[in-house]
């Protein structure tokens, strides 16, 4: 299971963030997100424009759900890559 930082809200207003873990062989797609669409603030953390998001698309059987998860596009995908060797061996 990979354990990720995901907006909460849905429109992702408010800045508060909780945690998820996704099976990676669930995972259908992932794409950068420029900073410049989020405009918020964390109450207690850094500022949303120093932040990296990545969208994340998976699978629950017969729906779909998309995430924001808080981290670089490219080393989300290392961690899901490296996660998905240990799953398979």
């Amino acid at each position: 299971m990979l354990k990720l930082e995901v907006l909460e809200d849905s429109r992702h207003q408010s800045g508060d963030t909780t945690f998820l873990s996704i099976n990676p062989s669930s995972i259908v797609t992932m794409r950068p997100i420029k900073n410049g669409i989020w405009e918020y603030r964390q109450p207690s953390g850094p500022d949303a424009h120093l932040q990296e998001f990545t969208e994340i698309t998976y699978s629950l059987g017969n729906e779909t759900r998309t995430v924001v998860a808080l981290g670089n596009f490219q080393k989300l995908s290392n961690r899901i890559k490296s996660s998905k060797g240990v799953l398979y061996g």
